[in-house]
């Protein structure tokens, strides 16, 4: 991080992570952005599924002619650390009801994490939180993504502010360590 940025504290996430319409819109700007530009990179076939045409819950993408889910993550977990021992450098989450979903509906889908994290230093708790830049593209099956939530006993963490969403939002999440994921392609950044 530049000396000019050092000082920098971010105190709020880039939008209210409650506003569902917001980040729907994003990311499918996202899923779009991953087909045409990351998967030439990571040398695979994919598409926006057509069955979202029909119902934007349906899984995102078909990547090598199977289905998959794309989880864009630009706001890092900063209390990760304080409250579950994760690193927020590493630490994506898993939605626990898009986890009920998949495994109900679609047990073969594959996941991708498309993580872009830009530079900052956060306080949290009288703690200072610094990452660096970090984008790179993770993936799993769901089945490696249950392996890893039931051998690491993941911690699925409550949103204090999602306890009386009614906007769709989860309430939910699971926390994850990229590390522990498949890196198919490191974009910024490193992985320690």
């Amino acid at each position: 991080m530049s000396p000019e940025n050092i000082d920098k504290v971010l105190s709020n996430p880039e939008h209210d992570t409650e506003d569902k319409g917001y980040w729907t819109k994003k990311y499918f700007s996202k899923e779009t952005e991953f087909c045409e530009r990351i998967a030439p990179l990571l040398k695979v076939p994919a598409e926006i599924n057509p069955e979202k045409e029909k119902s934007p819950f349906k899984p995102d993408l078909i990547v090598n002619n199977k289905l998959a889910d794309l989880k864009y993550q630009s706001t890092p977990f900063y209390s990760a650390g304080h409250n579950y021992g994760y690193d927020p450098q590493y630490t994506v989450t898993f939605n626990e009801k898009d986890y009920l979903n998949y495994s109900k509906n679609y047990p073969e889908i594959e996941i991708f994490y498309w993580v872009d994290y830009q530079p900052a230093i956060k306080e949290h708790r009288g703690a200072i939180i610094k990452l660096m830049r970090f984008e790179g593209i993770f993936n799993a099956s769901l089945c490696e993504l249950d392996q890893i939530i039931k051998t690491k006993k993941s911690p699925l963490h409550n949103y204090q502010r999602r306890t009386n969403d009614n906007a769709g939002n989860a309430k939910a999440s699971y926390l994850l360590d990229v590390r522990d994921l498949h890196c198919l392609l490191l974009l910024e950044g490193a992985i320690m």
